[in-house]
Parts: structure tokens; sequence; C-alpha cells
């Protein structure tokens, strides 16, 4: 799951001003990259997608990830900056799927929201 939060109340070092969040659904870990502007998502995105690919393919305790680990899938809202087409052509490239929740649904991209929620109300 994934979602991007723009104008929070207090600006970050660098002069962020939001935020990327994305929540593995394997181990429900939280993931967080600072924007300062919307055009640096699909960036983040690869960021990642290197990093996750990386640390994954490792041993879970009870549960083996092969060491070819791939990611599978992405879950987002309709928002422009989450299906501009250089986020659609690095998906398609990747064998990615994008999962889109419908729009004003943001219940269906639930683990992204109450992450954002908990960010947000710690931010204030």
């Amino acid at each position: 799951h994934f979602d991007i939060v723009f104008g929070i109340p207090t600006l970050g070092l660098g002069l962020n001003k939001g935020f990327l969040l994305i929540v593995d659904e394997f181990t429900d870990k939280v993931f967080i990259y600072f924007l300062r502007s919307k055009s640096e998502v699909p960036a983040k995105l690869k960021e990642f997608q290197i990093m996750a690919e990386k640390h994954f393919a490792q041993d879970f305790g009870q549960f083996m990830v092969p060491t070819n680990f791939k990611l599978s899938s992405f879950r987002s809202d309709n928002a422009s900056e989450q299906t501009s087409a250089e986020v659609r052509e690095w998906l398609t490239a990747e064998g990615i799927r994008h999962e889109l929740s419908a729009p004003y649904c943001q219940w269906q991209d639930g683990k992204a929201e109450r992450f954002i929620r908990t960010v947000w109300e710690g931010s204030e």
C-alpha cells in the first residue's frame, strides 16, 4: 500500500512539504520517504523497490523469502501522481501489478490511511 501526503503542519529538515508512505502487506513494516514535491514520487518508488528487493530477500524467522524476491503489486488510490505515465510505465516494465482503489473510497487503502493519520497527528 502506498499513499502521498502534502501540506504537513510542520516542514521537516530540508523543507520537505510531504511524504510518501509505503506499508508492506507481508510484514506490516512502514517506510516513509520525505518529499519536496510530488514530482519526486516515481524516483522514491524506484528507490523503495531496490531497497525492498534486497532487504526482503532473506530469512524472516519462520517465513522463508526466496532470494530472487521481486515486488508483485502496489496498492494505491487514484491520485494523479500515483497513476502518472512515468509510474505506469515503470510498473509495467518491472511486471508489478498496480491495484487502484475506487474514487473516494479511502478505506480500500486502509493500511496506508491509518498510518498516515498516525504520522499526521504526531506532526501537529
